[in-house]
Parts: C-alpha cells; structure tokens; sequence
C-alpha cells in the first residue's frame, strides 16, 4: 500500500519552498553575539520557574530551556527575524 497517497503538502513546500521573514523599515539586523541586557528588580520574591513556566509547552518544547544555574532561556519569531531571551536571577 505504499505509495497509494500523494505526499501531504508542508507548510514550506506550500510557500514554494523558503520562508520568508519580513523586514520593515528597511532596518539592518544586529549581528550575532551584540546581545542587549536589561537589569530589573522585582518588589519581592519571585520564582521564574512559576512565572515563566506556563509559557512552556511540554517537556520537549524547543523554543523553552531551564539550565541547572536557574536561569531559563526562551526563543521566538519577532518582527524583525528568530530572537533569543536568557531570562537569569542574580
């Protein structure tokens, strides 16, 4: 029975093969290792295994990693291409 259906369509051959990201603006892309940092202090206590572990979609979620040291990176589409946060306590 191989071969009895036609391969079902991705969503990459449906685009004709490549996906393509939008730019606006005409903006330049910073390079790679040009990381920016931000330092916020929360009024309290505050666990990031409690605020950003619903945003984890099960164990083997790519886009979602917890390291030993406690710090939890995320990773996702934004406008102006794939984006990576390291979210860390210190």
């Amino acid at each position: 029975m191989a071969g009895r259906f036609s391969p079902r369509p991705t969503r990459t051959t449906v685009r004709g093969g490549e996906v393509v990201v939008p730019r606006q603006g005409g903006e330049a892309r910073p390079a790679a290792g040009s990381g920016r940092t931000r330092t916020w202090t929360p009024k309290g206590p505050l666990d990031l295994g409690l605020v950003l572990g619903p945003l984890r979609r099960g164990p083997a979620d790519p886009t979602f990693r917890a390291t030993p040291d406690g710090s939890v990176w995320r990773t996702g589409r934004t406008p102006a291409g794939p984006g990576t946060l390291r979210v860390a306590l210190r």
